[in-house]
Order: structure tokens, then C-alpha cells, then sequence
């Protein structure tokens, strides 16, 4: 497996970090590392749909939780790169039930996002009643509420029950039992960026010397189905680049939204982007073609 070499923001803020050569994944080697109630539909938790969220979304019911790295050996293993056990607060909310495209048998995207792509995509989810989720949000989608490590087991892991591909996975849902204690599908396959919200923010902080990248507006949230990166490989990692920093394949995205019953018209437009993005297999361009058409 090739390495690369984290950005000069990374470096240069997170002192623990030394990596080494390049590739697209978004896995580096890090020294010394190792492995460290939501309702859906029938087939994924048992329960019926309650069409409270948009189509292909699970609805949660948020509340408090004690979520993140309970093991302090972990937890200073991976200094900087991981989220120790904090107690989030979460309004209800809907969640992606798998990454973009999101719908299972789709193909993933051949690239992944960088911050700046994440900052224009953020001004253009609204007219289809999305949003970036927070990383909280998608630490309890994947951990739920019994704060497992991995999403399908709630301390250990287990090779080939996600896809080892980060880079080119098979499609998504090919892997049934990748699947989080939510009904959440295909965690720990690859990353996905959210807004860094008050609670992990705080968790994470007391380990950085100086600036998150980005003044610590985006996270990527959670590890891939590599286990040498240079983040934690679990439900609790998380890692940074800021603006100007290049984007990586396996740094993707799911949405959220909130609870209510959709409009039929903005349902169909995302099912329309959706449909495009999963056709042409590039976030970049599918980005460029919604500017475009915000501009018309």
C-alpha cells in the first residue's frame, strides 16, 4: 500500500504527525499505530419507516450520549487524530444511509472532497433540504448509543466485514453486514467530512498546540477500511486539512437534514442529482454543474 505525506498545514499544527510518501488514499502511516435508536427501513433495523426524513435517509432521535475513546492507551496512541469519550447533546435528525451517491448498488465517486469543495458544496444543500452533517452527528450514526469502536461490533475488528477497498470499493451495499448499531450502511469504508461542532470540537482541542486547519470549521470524520492511517481506524477518528490542501478519494461525504416530512418536489431533485453524481462518478464536476445551476 503506498503512503503519502500529509499537507504543510497538518505538519506544521499537529506535531505528533510524521508520515511518509504520497498516493491518492487518504492513508498515511502513522509511527507506532495500530488498530485501535434510530428507526430504517425493515431490512436494515427491523423497524417500519415512519417517512419523517427525505428518501434514502434514517431518522434518530439524537439526545445526550457518552460517545468517543473510552481507552486511555488508545487515546494517547492516537493523539490529535482521534475523539476521546465526551457527552454530546444531539437534536433529532436524519442521516444518509449510505455515503453520496446514497443509494445502495450505487457506484462510489472516483474522488473524494477537499475543503474548499466542502465550503461551496455547503452553500448549495439547502435547496435540496440537506446539509453537512456535524461529527457528531455521524459519531453517534456510526458508534449508537452504546458507543461501539467499530459499526458492527462494538469493540473489535473484523477484516471483510466492510470493504477493504477504500479506494475502489466494490458497490455500495455489497458488504450487508457493514452496518451501524442505527441502520447506518458502509461506515469504515471511507471518511466523510462534517462540520466540527462544539462537542467534538471540545474533545479534541486540549490535544492540538496551535489551529485546527481551516480555523477548525470542517472535519473529516471517522477511519476506512485501512488500518495503517495516520488517524485512528474506528468510529472515534477524525483528522484535518484546511483551504488550498488537496483532496483525497477517500475523503467523502454523507448528508443530514431535519426531521419532517419532505417536499415531493426537493425529494425528486436530489433523487435527479443523485442520479447525475452516481452517472458521472466525480464530486468535482457534479459540484461545478450545481454552481452552474445555481448561476442559472
Amino acid at each position: 500500500m503506498t503512503r503519502r505525506t500529509a499537507p504543510a498545514s497538518a505538519i506544521a499544527i499537529l506535531s505528533i504527525l510524521s508520515l511518509a510518501c504520497s498516493g491518492d488514499a487518504d492513508t498515511g502511516g502513522f509511527p507506532g499505530g495500530g488498530a485501535g435508536g434510530g428507526s430504517g427501513d425493515a431490512n436494515d433495523s427491523g423497524l417500519a419507516d415512519d417517512f419523517d426524513c427525505p428518501a434514502g435517509m434514517i431518522e434518530l432521535d439524537g439526545g445526550s450520549h457518552s460517545l468517543g475513546e473510552r481507552n486511555p492507551t488508545n487515546a494517547d496512541e492516537w493523539s490529535g487524530t482521534i475523539i476521546p469519550v465526551t457527552t454530546v447533546r444531539l437534536e433529532p435528525y436524519c442521516v444518509d444511509r449510505f455515503p453520496l451517491p446514497g443509494r445502495e448498488g450505487d457506484t462510489w465517486t472516483g474522488d473524494g472532497l477537499s475543503w474548499d469543495q466542502v465550503a461551496r458544496l455547503e452553500a448549495l444543500l439547502p435547496r435540496y433540504g440537506r446539509r453537512l452533517c456535524t461529527v457528531s452527528e455521524l459519531l453517534y450514526s456510526a458508534a449508537g448509543p452504546e458507543n461501539w469502536r467499530l459499526p458492527y461490533h462494538p469493540s473489535a475488528f473484523e477484516e471483510g466485514v466492510c470493504d477493504i477497498e477504500a479506494n475502489t470499493p466494490s458497490a455500495m451495499g455489497s458488504y450487508p453486514d457493514c452496518r451501524s448499531p442505527t441502520g447506518a450502511r458502509d461506515f469504515m469504508v471511507r471518511s466523510s467530512w462534517a462540520t466540527f461542532d462544539p462537542f467534538a470540537y471540545g474533545a479534541v482541542r486540549p490535544q492540538w498546540v496551535n489551529d485546527f486547519p481551516g480555523e477548525g470549521v470542517y472535519a473529516i470524520y471517522g477511519g476506512t477500511s485501512a488500518q495503517d492511517t495516520f488517524f485512528a481506524p474506528s468510529n472515534y477518528g477524525v483528522h484535518f486539512y484546511g483551504p488550498g490542501d488537496p483532496s483525497y478519494t477517500t475523503d467523502g461525504l454523507r448528508t443530514c437534514a431535519a426531521i419532517g416530512v419532505p417536499e415531493a418536489a426537493v425529494d425528486d431533485a436530489w433523487a435527479a442529482q443523485m442520479a447525475s453524481l452516481a452517472a458521472g462518478g466525480s464530486l468535482a464536476t457534479w459540484i461545478d454543474t450545481l454552481e452552474a445551476g445555481t448561476a442559472d
